[in-house]
């Protein structure tokens, strides 16, 4: 991304370039490229509706409005997912969201945008991610192998 003028500099120079100093001195003086003067005074031309064109408000309401639509597309693709994930017509308990929702921040949604699609509190989603089984969850883990293993 190039460097940023400030308005007042921008202002400053379309005041006296309109007053009739050429681009060339205007670049000299005040250390802007030529080029950018000229991008400035057509821009301006197209403020004031002497030609056609998008303003300067319109199209920074044209980038506001593409990164809304960027991040309303982002909710969607997340929003399918999780459906996808979703095992349809049962009920789902909060704990059993969480996998859910490690599979979405593996694919690369924000963790805290999945816990609050799926409804879940993060902090839990964070506790239950780094938490350590228990003596009794790695008993039954182990029996449950055991019993497949005789099954």
């Amino acid at each position: 991304m190039g460097y940023r003028y400030s308005s007042e500099v921008r202002s400053t120079i379309l005041a006296l370039s309109v007053a009739g100093r050429s681009a060339r001195d205007l670049a000299a003086e005040f250390g802007v490229g030529e080029s950018t003067i000229y991008l400035w005074r057509s821009q301006d031309r197209v403020d004031r509706g002497e030609t056609a064109g998008v303003t300067s408000t319109q199209a920074a309401e044209i980038k506001s409005l593409e990164a809304r639509v960027a991040e309303l597309e982002k909710e969607l693709a997340a929003t399918k997912r999780a459906s996808e994930l979703f095992n349809e017509g049962r009920v789902v308990r909060p704990k059993d969201l969480y996998p859910i929702v490690e599979t979405l921040v593996d694919e690369g949604f924000g963790h805290k945008y999945s816990c609050r699609l799926l409804g879940v509190w993060s902090s839990g989603f964070c506790r239950w991610r780094h938490n350590v089984p228990s003596d009794r969850a790695i008993r039954r883990m182990l029996l449950t192998d055991l019993i497949v293993g005789i099954w």
